[in-house]
C-alpha cells in the first residue's frame, strides 16, 4: 500500500516542482513563503546543504584503583541505604537462587566488608 502511495505522489511531481516555483517567484507571496519555496527547490534539485557539527568532549581516565573504589561506594549506596537509581535498572543482574540458579558444586566467594 505504502508504494502504491509513493508511485501515485510521483506523477505529481512536475505539477508539485512547478507551484513552489510559481511561489518563489511571486511578489505577493510572503517573504517567509517565497523562502521555503525556493529551499524546497534547492533541496530536491542539490541536496539538502551539508551542516557541519563540532563536538567537544572531555574524558577522565580513571586508574584501576579508583574504579574499584567508584565500584565500591556505589555498592555501599545500594546495600546499606537502598539508593537504586534509574542507571542501576539497566544493569544486568548476576544469576542466583532467586533466577532458579543452584549453587551446588560451587565454590564460596569471600564477601567484601562495606562497613
Amino acid at each position: 500500500m505504502l508504494r502504491e502511495v509513493e508511485v501515485l505522489a510521483r506523477t505529481h511531481t512536475e505539477m508539485a516542482i512547478g507551484v513552489l516555483a510559481e511561489i518563489a517567484r511571486s511578489r505577493s507571496a510572503p517573504a517567509a513563503a517565497r523562502v521555503m519555496a525556493a529551499e524546497a527547490l534547492l533541496d530536491r534539485g542539490w541536496g539538502k546543504s551539508k551542516q557541519v557539527v563540532s563536538v567537544e568532549s572531555t574524558t577522565e581516565v580513571l586508574s584501576d584503583d579508583d574504579i574499584e573504589l567508584a565500584i565500591r561506594q556505589r555498592l555501599r549506596e545500594i546495600i546499606i541505604d537502598g539508593e537504586i537509581s534509574e542507571s542501576d535498572s539497566a544493569v544486568p543482574r548476576l544469576a542466583g537462587p532467586e533466577a532458579g540458579c543452584s549453587a551446588a558444586g560451587a565454590e564460596e566467594e569471600e564477601v567484601p566488608d562495606f562497613a
